[in-house]
């Protein structure tokens, strides 16, 4: 008989849905931290000064400019630079370990400082 309660009680704990505990929560939150600290630190790696050879906007229309030679994805919200504001022939600058980015139009005297700014 208890045996039968018990069995009973499984079959129907099965049924349910399974849970998100706080530490379940907790964890999801600490993995999308890290993701976020990894992308950052990639965009802070990159180093580059020169005229962008080529631009184009991939699928979340973000830009991928190639400059030297070299590709980079321009992808931090920060800069907001979905808008298509990078044309081949601008020269852009980004120094290793920060968030700035330099964008000098070719017709124009003025540096665009694309700065790190928190969405």
């Amino acid at each position: 008989m208890l045996s039968d309660n018990i069995n009973e009680i499984r079959n129907n704990l099965r049924n349910y849905p399974p849970r998100l505990t706080p530490i379940g929560l907790v964890a999801i939150a600490f993995i999308f931290l890290i993701l976020i600290l990894i992308h950052n630190n990639r965009i802070k790696n990159y180093k580059f000064k020169g005229i962008v050879e080529d631009v184009t906007y991939n699928q979340n229309r973000y830009p991928v400019v190639k400059i030297n030679g070299e590709e980079y994805t321009l992808d931090y919200d920060g800069w907001g630079l979905n808008e298509n504001k990078i044309y081949t022939g601008d020269e852009l600058i980004k120094n290793k370990g920060e968030m700035e980015l330099k964008l000098i139009k070719p017709d124009k005297k003025d540096t665009i400082n694309l700065l790190f700014k928190e969405k």
